[in-house]
């Protein structure tokens, strides 16, 4: 059936968005050779419109206001699209400088700044003829819940899905 969304959890803090993150990566993971200094490789998935791999639009508003900064210290920002968990490793195992977008519970092995640079909210969605509203993690006992994997949804969903997590 046709989705509808039944209720947007409040506000979480969101991605401590690699913008101030990548710049100091650059500090302790940004070697200095010419072609370091010129382009700046990040990783991230598919999540319009802040990271769009569909050019038509544009590449969303995170890659475009983080390539106007850099832009501005003769950077060119250079970004690849991968499902989520390979976009991590990737950084991870230091095969790119960063992450596009992120919040430190999916990878809590990275370097985040301590100010936020965007907010964003999250929704349920449903079926359009449900009458479910979300009241707090005890509404969702009998649901199913569809997720990304390494996705960081923010608690207290992030405690519910890993104290639910199946085997």
């Amino acid at each position: 059936g046709a989705a509808s969304v039944s209720f947007c959890e409040r506000r979480i803090e969101l991605m401590k968005i690699r913008y101030l993150l990548l710049l100091s990566l650059f500090i302790s993971n940004f070697s200095y050779s010419q072609q370091d200094k010129e382009v700046l490789s990040l990783v991230t998935t598919e999540w319009c419109p802040y990271a769009c791999s569909n050019e038509r639009y544009g590449k969303g508003i995170v890659h475009d206001y983080l390539s106007y900064l850099l832009a501005k210290r003769n950077i060119r920002l250079q970004v690849e699209f991968y499902p989520w968990s390979r976009a991590i490793k990737l950084v991870e195992e230091g095969r790119r400088h960063g992450l596009l977008t992120a919040v430190h519970s999916e990878a809590p092995n990275l370097l985040f700044t301590e100010t936020p640079t965007m907010s964003y909210q999250m929704c349920f969605f449903t079926r359009s003829d449900s009458k479910w509203q979300y009241q707090g993690t005890e509404s969702l006992q009998q649901k199913r819940l569809g997720v990304i994997a390494d996705y960081g949804y923010g608690e207290p969903l992030d405690g519910y899905m890993a104290s639910h997590e199946r085997s």
